[in-house]
């Protein structure tokens, strides 16, 4: 997937914040959230493009281990985050917990 170290650049207080961030965002915009082969798959209501754009710009410059996708549809968001094996973790805390593979 990446060749970047696994390594977040945020300390512990950012990175609570950064958790409230989307968990406040999940909470206000996901319609539904799935694991995927490598990370997570979450679709949010369109009004959230913009916040989904910030929250994708702020991951990618602390984690740039971390890859995104987001892709526009009529009735909803999609956005996908990927990570190696031992990131993911990271992403299903961030992204949805509830979408962890079992």
């Amino acid at each position: 997937m990446t060749s970047n170290p696994i390594a977040c650049s945020l300390d512990a207080e950012q990175l609570a914040e950064r958790r409230r961030w989307a968990s406040r965002l999940a909470d206000d915009a996901l319609i539904d959230a799935r694991p995927t082969r490598d990370g997570v798959a979450a679709r949010f209501r369109p009004d959230a493009l913009d916040d989904l754009r910030r929250l994708v710009a702020a991951e990618s410059a602390c984690c740039p281990f971390m890859s995104f996708d987001i892709e526009e549809g009529a009735d909803s968001v999609l956005l996908r985050v990927g990570a190696p094996p031992e990131a993911r973790q990271l992403v299903y805390e961030l992204f949805g917990s509830d979408t962890r593979p079992t």
